[in-house]
Order: structure tokens, then C-alpha cells, then sequence
């Protein structure tokens, strides 16, 4: 959970709150829960650089997963 955390609060100071307008779905959380997938998935931490990345772009990493999902 601490890991959830830290993700949560680093999306706090760059991802705006809220749904977001075309996704419809909650930007922060989506991003998060998305991160922390990679991390499971990759099976070894994030360097701080990877994730300060990720956060940069956002936007384009929850538009590219979620169109792949339709």
C-alpha cells in the first residue's frame, strides 16, 4: 500500500482531479492502478526517472491503454 501511496501523491501535483472528459473514467486512480500494473508486470521497481516520465505523459499513456481496450 505504501507503494499505492506514493503513486497517488505524486499524480497529485500533475494529473488533474476529476474524470476525465473523454475516457470517463477517474485520470488519477486510472493512472495509478495502471503503474502499479507495470510494476507487478515487470517484476522489479520503477527507477524514479521511469516513473517521472510516466507521470509527464499521462494523458497519452491512459488514452493509448484504454484505446486498445476497445
Amino acid at each position: 500500500m505504501l507503494l499505492h501511496d506514493t503513486l497517488d501523491k505524486m499524480a497529485e501535483s500533475v494529473i488533474p482531479e476529476g474524470m476525465h472528459e473523454m475516457l470517463h473514467v477517474n485520470s488519477r486512480e486510472a493512472w495509478v492502478n495502471l503503474v502499479m500494473k507495470l510494476i507487478k508486470k515487470k517484476k522489479s521497481k520503477l527507477t524514479k526517472l521511469e516513473i517521472k516520465y510516466l507521470l509527464e505523459y499521462w494523458e497519452d499513456m491512459l488514452l493509448q491503454h484504454y484505446s486498445v481496450l476497445n
